[in-house]
């Protein structure tokens, strides 16, 4: 088991122990646990020496997480497609930007960014072959990506969470515009640029 999954369990153990991930004083203020009460200078630092403390935070991220979904009303994935290396990447540029913002406040953030796209209901699971490159995607999602590519023009065909070869050529033609390798395989940075564009 590598270091992030190690620490992502024990963010969880600690998430777990909470009755309710919106729990909070009258006041409406809560105590933070673990490493999310540090500033992004320090998550910064630790990220670029890759240390044991930076892969405590990515797991934090995916203790908080999974509180989310377990106790956000009508939510089973705030992350529909997200890894978390892509959410790590994320803070990271905001957190370069902000150095004195505080950890919790960016995560806190982002996952209110994150939850108009959740998913609602369990979705089934399927398998991405592309070339030599394969993953997994909820069906759900792919049905978003299908009809984002339509909106924009590069698919014709139906929005039917099957993973065909007309739906590869549409995201590979999507890459192409975008100066992407074109793959065809809806990696982090493909399905960023399709489904979450702006800044």
């Amino acid at each position: 088991m590598n270091r992030m999954a190690l620490a992502a369990l024990a963010a969880l153990a600690l998430t777990q122990a909470a009755p309710a991930a919106r729990a909070s004083d009258a006041q409406g203020v809560f105590a933070v646990e673990g490493i999310a009460t540090e500033s992004c200078s320090i998550f910064i630092q630790e990220r670029d020496l890759k240390s044991d403390r930076y892969f405590m935070f990515g797991g934090w991220v995916d203790g908080y997480v999974t509180a989310i979904n377990q106790y956000n009303v009508d939510t089973y994935d705030i992350t529909t497609w997200e890894t978390t290396d892509l959410l790590m990447a994320l803070i990271d540029r905001h957190c370069r930007a902000n150095p004195d913002d505080e950890f919790i406040g960016v995560v806190a953030a982002m996952a209110k960014k994150l939850n108009p796209d959740r998913l609602r209901a369990q979705s089934p699971v399927i398998d991405i072959v592309a070339g030599d490159k394969q993953g997994k995607m909820y069906q759900e999602v792919l049905v978003r990506v299908q009809q984002a590519l339509i909106d924009q023009g590069f698919y014709t065909g139906a929005a039917d969470g099957q993973f065909g070869p007309q739906t590869q050529q549409a995201i590979a033609a999507f890459q192409t515009a975008k100066q992407f390798e074109a793959t065809g395989f809806p990696d982090q940075i493909t399905l960023l640029a399709l489904l979450r564009p702006g800044p």
